[in-house]
C-alpha cells in the first residue's frame, strides 16, 4: 500500500459538480403506462408526488445527490405551447414514518417541512408543445435539495400551481399506475391550493431529475461491460409505428442442443384462418388455461397448457395479470412466467363482439400445429380509420425439437400508452437476462442457457479511512482462478484481440501497460472478494483508480480468458 499511496498523492485532484439526470420511476418501468389530465390542468391545483427512495438507489444512485431541475413528461400531444404564470414547487422528504405506498390524505402530515417555507421554484413555467413523451415542463430549481436515498426515506415533490394558465386549457402528463410496481403514488386537491386534504391517487407523474454529485463524494461507478455471457430470451423492442416491418414476415424459433433456440426469418406469412369461434377477450384480459393436444418443450419447461393475454402475449404458466409492455424488461423479461410475445402491446380486441378478437384451435389441416391468432385487433386509443394486427403463433409439436412460428399479415403499434411500443420474441420469465433488442429479420442468431457476464461491484463507498469490499462475480467454476487489476487510467473498451487473445466480445477496460494486481491470485466460484482499506488523509479526495477482473475460463473462448467490467473509484470524504 505504500507505492500505491504514492501514487495517489501525485495524481490528486478536485472533483468537478457535474450536470447529469434521473428518472423516476426507475426507468425500468418508465413509461409508466399511465396519463392524467389532473397535474398540469386547465385550473389551480395542489399535487404532492411521492417516490419510493429505491427508484433512485436501484438506479446507482446510493449516494447524496442535489436535485437542481424537474421536468414532466407529456402523455398526449399538446398543440400549441400554454403559460402558468405563477407556480411553487416544494421538494423535501417524506415525513418520517411516511412511505410512498401509503401516504395520508392530510397534505401536512406527509411533510417533513412545514409551510410556510421557501419553495425550491416559484415563478412563470411554460408548458412546451410537442408530441406525446416529450419532457415539455422544464423547472430549474432556484434552491437545490441535497436528496440521499441511503437514508430509506422517500421523495415528496409538491406541485402548487396557483394561478390558471393562459390559454385556458391543460396538458396529459405521462405517470405510473400502479403504486406496488411503479413505485410512486400522489395525492392531489384539484381545483383547490387552500384545501388541507386532498384524494389518493397512484397515477404519480414521471418526472426527470436534474441532479448534480457533490464534491468530495465516494463513489464505486462501473462502467463498459463484462464477457463470458449468454441469454436465453430473446425480443426486438419496436418503437412506434415500426412493427411495419415485420408484415409478411415469419419469425422461426426451433430448440436447440445449447438449450436456447436458433433462431430465423423468411419472407412469406402462412396465416391459417380460424375457424372456431373466438375466445371473447375484453382489453387488457387473460384467457383460463386452454389444453393443449401434445405437450410443448420451451427452453427451462414443458407446457400442456396456454394462458392467453389479449395483450399479444402467450404464457406457459398460470396468470391472471395481463401485460401491457412499454419496456422490453415489462413486456417479457422481469415477468415470472415463461412466454412468447407475439407483438406486447396495448391492444383492444372487442370481448363479447368476438370478431376483432382472439383464436385459438388446432391448424384443421395439421394436428401438429396449435395456433393462437389475433384477427384484425386495433390498438388501444387508436383513431379511426384504426390500423389493426393480423397475427398468428404457431407451436409445432417436433417431439424433441419443438419449435414456434411467429406469422404477421398485419401490424400496427400505435396505441396511446406506452408510446406505443411494442416487443415480440420469446422469455424464460423470472427476470431472464437481458441480450438487447435483436432485428428478427436481420439474419439467423442463436441462444442458450442464462449465464451472466463476469461483473465487478464495490461497497460500500471508498469514503478516506474506511475498508471497502470489491467482489468479483460470475466466476465459472471450471479452474475458478481471477484476479483483480488496478491501474490509474480507464480506457475505451479495447477488444482483447488487440493484445493478440483470442476472446471475441471481452475488452480491456483499464489501461494495462499501467496496472498491477489489486491483492492476491484469487481462487474460487462463484464470487470472490478483495477487502481494502483506503487512506484516511483528505489530500486523496478526488483521486480515481480504476479496477477491472480477469478470470481464466478455458471453456468460454479460444484464449481461455474473459473480462469484467471495470469500476472507477472515486475516492471522498462523503
Amino acid at each position: 500500500m505504500t507505492n500505491l499511496n504514492c501514487l495517489l498523492a501525485l495524481l490528486a485532484f478536485g472533483s468537478v459538480a457535474a450536470a447529469q439526470q434521473a428518472i423516476v420511476p426507475n426507468p425500468v418501468v418508465f413509461p409508466g403506462g399511465g396519463s392524467t389530465a389532473n397535474v398540469w390542468r386547465a385550473g389551480i391545483n395542489r399535487v404532492q408526488e411521492f417516490y419510493d427512495s429505491t427508484n433512485l438507489s436501484a438506479a446507482g444512485l446510493g449516494y447524496p445527490i442535489s436535485i437542481n431541475n424537474i421536468e414532466w413528461n407529456l402523455g398526449g400531444v399538446l398543440a400549441s405551447s400554454l403559460a402558468y404564470p405563477a407556480v411553487q414547487v416544494y421538494v423535501s422528504y417524506t415525513a418520517l414514518g411516511t412511505d410512498f405506498s401509503a401516504p395520508s390524505t392530510t397534505f401536512a402530515t406527509n411533510r417533513s417541512v412545514a409551510l410556510p417555507t421557501t419553495p425550491n421554484f416559484s415563478g412563470a413555467v411554460s408548458a412546451v408543445a410537442g408530441p406525446t413523451g416529450s419532457w415539455f415542463i422544464n423547472m430549474p430549481l432556484t434552491v437545490p435539495f441535497i436528496y440521499d436515498s441511503t437514508l430509506g426515506r422517500d421523495l415528496l415533490v409538491e406541485l402548487v400551481i396557483s394561478a390558471v394558465p393562459s390559454p385556458l386549457l391543460g396538458a396529459s402528463t405521462n405517470t405510473g399506475f400502479s403504486n406496488p410496481a411503479h413505485l410512486c403514488n400522489s395525492v392531489r386537491s384539484v381545483n383547490s391550493i387552500t384545501a388541507l386534504t386532498g384524494t389518493l391517487s397512484a397515477f404519480c407523474p414521471i418526472l426527470r431529475l436534474g441532479y448534480s454529485v457533490l464534491p468530495g463524494t465516494a463513489l464505486n461507478v462501473p462502467y463498459g461491460s463484462g464477457c463470458g455471457n449468454s441469454v436465453n430470451s430473446f425480443y426486438q423492442q419496436f418503437a412506434l409505428g415500426a412493427t411495419s416491418s415485420l408484415v409478411g414476415n415469419t419469425v422461426s424459433a426451433s430448440l436447440n442442443v445449447a438449450g436456447g433456440y436458433d433462431v430465423s426469418s423468411a419472407a412469406g406469412a402462412l396465416f391459417t384462418a380460424p375457424i372456431l369461434p373466438g375466445l371473447a377477450l375484453g382489453d387488457d384480459a387473460v384467457s383460463t388455461a386452454i389444453a393443449l393436444p401434445f405437450s410443448f418443450e420451451f427452453p427451462g419447461g414443458t407446457a400442456s397448457a396456454i394462458y392467453i393475454d389479449s395483450n399479444g402475449r402467450v404464457n406457459f404458466s398460470l396468470t391472471t395479470l395481463s401485460i401491457i409492455g412499454g419496456t422490453a424488461a415489462a413486456a417479457l423479461l422481469n415477468p415470472l412466467i415463461p412466454a412468447i410475445g407475439v407483438s406486447v402491446q396495448d391492444l383492444e380486441p372487442d370481448g363479447l363482439v368476438n370478431t376483432a378478437n382472439i383464436f385459438a384451435e388446432v391448424n384443421p389441416t395439421n394436428a401438429n400445429e396449435f395456433l393462437v391468432s389475433w384477427l384484425n385487433v386495433p390498438c388501444y386509443g387508436s383513431l379511426p380509420p384504426r390500423a389493426v394486427n393480423t397475427m398468428q403463433l404457431a407451436l409445432i409439436n417436433n417431439g424433441t425439437d419443438d419449435r414456434f412460428e411467429l406469422r404477421y399479415v398485419a401490424q400496427a403499434n400505435d396505441s396511446t400508452s406506452n408510446t406505443g411500443n411494442a416487443t415480440s420474441g420469446f422469455s424464460r420469465g423470472s427476470a431472464a437476462l437481458d441480450g438487447g433488442s435483436k432485428n428478427l429479420l436481420g439474419g439467423s442468431f442463436s441462444t442458450s442457457v442464462d449465464a451472466p457476464s463476469l461483473k465487478l461491484a464495490g461497497a460500500p463507498r471508498p469514503i478516506l479511512g474506511i475498508a471497502s469490499t470489491y467482489t468479483l462475480s460470475n466466476i465459472k467454476s471450471n479452474l475458478g482462478i481471477s484476479s483483480i487489476l488496478v491501474s490509474f487510467a480507464a480506457t475505451l473498451p479495447v477488444p482483447l484481440l488487440i493484445y493478440g487473445l483470442d476472446a471475441p466480445g471481452c475488452f480491456g477496460h483499464v489501461d494495462l501497460a499501467l496496472s498491477s494486481p489489486f491483492g492476491s491470485l484469487l481462487i474460487g466460484s462463484p464470487t470472490v472478494t478483495v477487502i481494502n482499506t483506503w487512506p484516511a488523509d483528505p489530500v486523496f479526495s478526488g483521486v480515481s483508480v480504476y479496477l477491472q477482473g480477469v478470470e481464466l475460463a478455458p471453456a468460454v473462448n479460444a484464449a481461455g480468458l474473459i473480462t469484467s467490467n471495470g469500476v472507477e473509484v472515486k475516492l471522498g470524504t462523503l
